[in-house]
């Protein structure tokens, strides 16, 4: 899919212990022009080894992984790397969880169960109206 700003290319880590999500969710992601790169971490503990290794413009986290959970992650990513957006994408529709998430600071509040096939144009919509620092 074509992104329609100026050419920019943006950095995706996924955290889900789910490999059929990080499967399918990545080739979403690979799809899209605006992409370079996508990687995937199973845990709390892979993917702070990933954000250390890497520089992400995206993280599109689960609630539930092994480890600390995704609301731990959360807090992680935005007191650590507080340049890298932030979306969860979850089972747990709760408004508790949302609340907490978006309060915390995520840039998008995602149902697996009900959303997952507008993660594409989410993703891009996105990027097209975000100016992310360094860009």
């Amino acid at each position: 899919m074509r992104f329609e700003k100026d050419f920019m290319e943006y950095n995706v880590l996924i955290v889900d212990d789910s490999k059929l999500i990080v499967n399918r969710l990545t080739k979403i992601l690979e799809e899209l022009d605006c992409i370079s790169f996508v990687s995937a971490a199973n845990s709390y503990t892979e993917a702070l080894s990933l954000l250390e290794m890497h520089t992400f413009h995206l993280a599109i986290l689960d609630i539930n992984i092994p480890g600390k959970n995704g609301i731990d992650l959360l807090n992680y990513i935005k007191d650590n790397y507080p340049s890298v957006s932030t979306f969860m994408l979850t089972n747990q529709s709760d408004s508790y969880y949302r609340d907490i998430c978006l309060k915390i600071g995520c840039n998008e509040y995602i149902d697996k169960t009900n959303d997952f096939d507008q993660i594409q144009n989410l993703v891009m919509n996105y990027f097209e109206a975000t100016v992310l620092p360094g860009q």
